[in-house]
């Protein structure tokens, strides 16, 4: 397991265009767009003489958008280098490469599956938490002759960090709950002999559309749905600063049997891929 940070660097180094390039683009027109349109919202407000809580609301709203984009952005990359993965590695051969080095198949199946599950979102939040301020540091020298008003000031100190401390916990606590799918995804990515993505599809969406079909039922799809996204952190009540914070927190998730349950399964899987891969060399 000593090799696990040289693995791990071998893949941002071989996929650096979707992992790294694709994320800084973003954050780069991000910044862009916060100068842009901070500038023109700070000319109407010097001409129409409005406050400046407006520049706050729009930090608010501009900040809350954009860390949804990038979030949405990483879980399409790891899709997509989840299916490719293990099965690129047999289309061009180069798996002999790497199993002519002192690599076992066990640490490199891991450390695949530990750059979807954590690198890759710990990459999107250190991007996301450096744009972000560099964006505050726009708004700060755009409005530095009207200060927003204390209530949007404590608002931005107290919840932006107890925002950014939830999307950290978020990282290692949605490992676990994504675990089973994204094992799935290695385990289709070693067997298939082509086509990953269309293999990695076809089962859920035969099962999803075989009990619509014959049961009249979307139990299946209900419970991908959820598994994939649809599932809910914090509490639901309430409609202030706080309640719409609480709902960042996936602590809950801990305490869910159906967390653990997936986390032994996507064990069983990574072992069964691991085994597969240990016998496959074809391309």
């Amino acid at each position: 397991m000593n090799s696990l940070p040289i693995l791990i660097r071998r893949e941002f180094w071989e996929h650096r265009g979707s992992l790294v390039l694709a994320p800084l683009a973003l954050c780069i027109l991000y910044l862009l767009v916060c100068a842009l349109a901070g500038a023109g919202l700070n000319v109407k407000m010097m001409e129409f003489g409005q406050q400046p809580s407006a520049s706050a609301a729009f930090l608010i709203v501009m900040h809350t958008m954009f860390t949804v984009l990038l979030y949405l952005l990483m879980a399409v990359v790891a899709f997509f280098y989840l299916c490719d993965c293990l099965y690129a590695e047999r289309k061009d051969r180069s798996i002999l490469f790497w199993k002519s080095l002192p690599v076992s198949d066990a640490a490199t199946v891991i450390s695949k599956l530990i750059v979807a599950l954590i690198a890759i979102p710990a990459v999107v939040y250190v991007l996301s938490l450096l744009t972000n301020l560099v964006a505050f540091t726009l708004f700060k020298i755009l409005f530095h002759n009207s200060p927003p008003p204390p209530a949007t000031s404590e608002w931005a100190l107290s919840g932006w960090l107890q925002i950014n401390g939830y999307l950290l916990i978020d990282i290692f606590v949605l490992a676990l709950w994504f675990a089973p799918i994204a094992a799935y995804q290695l385990f289709i990515s070693a067997v298939v002999p082509r086509a990953p993505f269309v293999f990695t599809l076809l089962p859920p969406l035969a099962l999803i559309f075989g009990e619509a079909l014959f049961f009249g039922t979307w139990h299946i799809g209900q419970f991908i749905g959820h598994r994939l996204g649809a599932v809910q952190f914090g509490p639901r009540a309430g409609r202030g600063v706080q309640d719409v914070i609480d709902t960042l927190n996936a602590l809950p998730l801990l305490g869910r049997l159906e967390l653990w349950i997936g986390v032994l399964l996507a064990a069983a899987v990574v072992y069964l891929t691991i085994r597969i891969r240990r016998h496959r060399d074809d391309s």
